[in-house]
């Protein structure tokens, strides 16, 4: 199984705290979700591989593995602590917060590539293979 999807925008970014209640990460975790349900209809079991690639314009945006972190944390469901914003409520079911997208959990992402690039636009391409 392997599934390519796209991006528009910056990826989420995942900190110290959980994003999923944060509303400067509402929207972006939100695009990558609905762009990874477009594709994924079932999660994969077992080992997973990603590969991405950044896309971005204007100032360099935050370390790449912040990036990855936040990607990572949006394709799987939030931890059974997070506080979800309200705001997630009024979206469809396959992208709520409880739902996995690509994976249960990111432990089962043992292998990555990733690289940011300048360019004419933020976007990111994203592949999620089972191994």
């Amino acid at each position: 199984m392997v599934y390519h999807f796209e991006v528009e925008g910056r990826p989420p970014r995942q900190e110290n705290y959980s994003m999923w209640g944060r509303k400067a990460q509402f929207e972006p975790l939100k695009m990558l979700r609905i762009a990874a349900a477009n594709i994924i209809h079932i999660p994969i079991v077992g080992y997973v591989g990603i590969s991405v690639v950044f896309e971005f314009k204007g100032k360099q945006p935050q370390d790449l593995d912040n990036m990855l972190n936040g990607l990572l944390d949006g394709l799987q469901p939030a931890a059974p602590n997070a506080k979800p914003l309200l705001l997630w409520r009024q979206q469809a079911k396959n992208i709520k917060p409880v739902k996995a997208i690509a994976y249960e959990s990111d432990t089962q992402v043992v292998e990555i590539f990733a690289r940011k690039v300048h360019a004419n636009q933020d976007k990111y391409y994203v592949t999620v293979y089972a191994l």
